[in-house]
């Protein structure tokens, strides 16, 4: 009797321990299910007031003459007569409105008075097809405007070129004047591991101010749009006197880690290039840069440690 007492508290024992194993496991698995639904929330809160939508207009001019290169038709108000994306006639004489274009991007704050995006932003020309047929021409770009909206700033921040990589998309741009101080986001260091399957969260402005519009109000949207004729310059002004730009977050999980490249499937679009790529702990592990088209759900990012090179030779980081 007393043999099967102890076989019976032996087996209550085990059973015990059992259970409290379990225990220990749902709470860590509700654990890290809560710190994933809310790390996203928390990295937003935290840093995107330091994530800008980045503005960049640019034009061509005459290599030798300095002509500027406009549009040969236009209509009584100015607008220019294209006949489509692909027939349009150019010149470099008459009073027609310029060529220019407007790009939208993001970048983010890595310091006191410095910004890091992607190059394509920073100088939209650059391997750009149409606009390498317009050098072809015997034009060159000139940089009209590069301005950086910040969400919680209702006027535009000047920018200025400081240091480029051409060999990973990558432009350090100075900040004009800049009152507010702003969160600056930690980059992650040599020994911070990317690895394959780890939650991300990306911040940025993918679809431009298309998306900024469509996730106001629809009579705020309209009056918006009335009010400047949806003219990007003038659009953008308007959402930051309003206070309506915000960086939109998206989450997901390394798919591949290559040579000089983060593959991860957090949701993205034209405009978010130049984005933060946060780990769960806030931590930025890459500069987002482009979408692979043929892969659905499939982003690069370039890691933040090939970025640290510009930052040494600006002096910002040892």
């Amino acid at each position: 009797m007393t043999e099967r007492l102890q076989q019976q508290e032996r087996t209550l024992s085990a059973l015990t321990e059992q259970m409290g194993e379990i225990k220990r496991k749902v709470d860590w698995l509700a654990s890290n299910v809560e710190g994933e639904l809310t790390m996203a929330g928390r990295i937003s809160n935290t840093y995107g007031p330091s994530v800008s939508l980045i503005e960049a207009t640019y034009g061509f001019v005459e290599q030798g003459t300095g002509k500027i290169l406009r549009y040969a038709e236009a209509t009584e108000g100015g607008i220019a007569i294209t006949h489509g994306e692909e027939r349009f006639q150019v010149t470099t004489e008459g009073n027609g409105p310029p060529v220019e274009e407007t790009v939208i991007g993001t970048g983010f704050l890595v310091a006191r008075g410095y910004l890091l995006t992607n190059l394509h932003v920073a100088r939209p020309w650059w391997q750009n097809e149409a606009a390498e047929q317009i050098i072809g021409m015997g034009f060159r770009p000139r940089l009209l405007t590069l301005n950086a909206y910040f969400p919680t700033i209702s006027a535009p921040v000047p920018l200025e070129v400081a240091r480029v990589s051409e060999e990973y998309d990558l432009a350090l741009c100075r900040l004009g004047r800049l009152d507010v101080n702003l969160p600056i986001p930690p980059l992650a260091t040599e020994d911070v591991k990317v690895e394959v399957g780890q939650s991300v969260i990306l911040l940025g402005y993918p679809a431009g101010i298309e998306a900024l519009l469509a996730r106001l109000d629809e009579s705020v949207a309209r009056q918006i749009i009335t009010a400047t004729a949806m003219r990007i310059p003038e659009v953008t002004r308007e959402l930051a006197a309003r206070g309506l730009i915000r960086p939109m977050v998206t989450q997901g999980h390394v798919s591949a880690r290559l040579p000089g490249r983060i593959v991860h499937d957090a949701a993205t679009a034209t405009g978010g290039s130049g984005g933060p790529l946060f780990n769960r702990h806030g931590v930025v592990i890459g500069i987002n840069y482009a979408v692979l088209r043929e892969f659905s759900a499939s982003n690069l990012a370039v890691p933040v440690t090939l970025a640290r090179q510009l930052l040494r030779e600006q002096g910002i980081v040892p």
